[in-house]
């Protein structure tokens, strides 16, 4: 079928629903990092050292920080949209406000490693709070 331009007719995709880790699902203010920091479990991982505690939130939250030690803005950005992504993508829900600091060596880390590493301190975390 021909449009009114002479062209074949304009396919347009259907809308997709957004995979991106909703905006209530961050922990944005400096007040909840500083709770979560200061009354949360600590676990070390090869690139990250997490924090988590019982958010108040009836789903899980998540904080990053990666500091300008670890690289430049472009560096520092890739690492948060990788730690969002394996977060995201992560099976089950902690329920739990999490806030991930990003170690220098995870700037040279493959996704895989970062990922592993990840869901190693993730599920640490996890099982802390089901035994305490």
């Amino acid at each position: 079928m021909e449009s009114s331009h002479g062209g074949p007719e304009a396919r347009v995709a259907p809308p997709r629903s957004s995979e991106a880790l909703p905006r209530k699902r961050r922990i944005a203010a400096r007040r909840d990092f500083q709770a979560t920091y200061g009354e949360g479990a600590k676990r070390h991982g090869r690139f990250v050292v997490a924090f988590a505690r019982a958010g108040e939130e009836a789903e899980g939250r998540l904080g990053i920080t990666v500091t300008r030690k670890v690289g430049d803005a472009v560096v520092r950005n890739l690492l948060k949209r990788r730690v969002r992504e394996i977060y995201r993508r992560r099976p089950g829900d902690l329920r739990l406000d999490v806030v991930v600091n990003v170690k220098r060596e995870g700037a040279v880390a493959s996704f895989a490693e970062l990922r592993e590493d990840l869901l190693r301190v993730l599920s640490a975390l996890e099982g802390r709070r089901a035994s305490g």
